[in-house]
């Protein structure tokens, strides 16, 4: 989500127009709405799951979206500099969110030993 949002959301606007823009924008939203749901039920409960799986098919939908629809429009639209400027810069935002991930995990771990350490 991060990824759509920080690159190709303004190139949506650029090469799709406002309206499809929005439509863009909404998939978001809705996928922002699970992850601040997911918050609110403890980890692993049924509740809690439902929303994850929820999450995970709109992002596997959103992300085929992408890749049939918008990334050939993107590829006609974009200059070469442009593409490889893009390239660049999802390349270096997806390292940061892989290190942030890893440091959430990490984070997790520690929280479940010490929740099991409770028990």
């Amino acid at each position: 989500m991060r990824l759509t949002e920080r690159h190709l959301q303004p190139l949506v606007v650029r090469v799709e127009g406002q309206a499809r823009a929005l439509q863009e924008a909404e998939v978001l939203l809705a996928m922002h709405e699970l992850m601040a749901e997911l918050e609110w039920f403890p980890r692993g409960s049924l509740e809690w799951q439902v929303r994850l799986m929820a999450l995970e098919d709109a992002a596997v939908a959103h992300v085929r979206s992408l890749e049939l629809q918008l990334f050939p429009r993107l590829a006609e639209a974009l200059d070469e500099r442009e593409q490889l400027d893009l390239v660049r810069a999802l390349a270096a935002t997806r390292e940061a969110l892989w290190m942030e991930m890893r440091r959430t995990r990490s984070g997790f771990q520690t929280l479940d030993q010490h929740e099991s350490c409770l028990s």
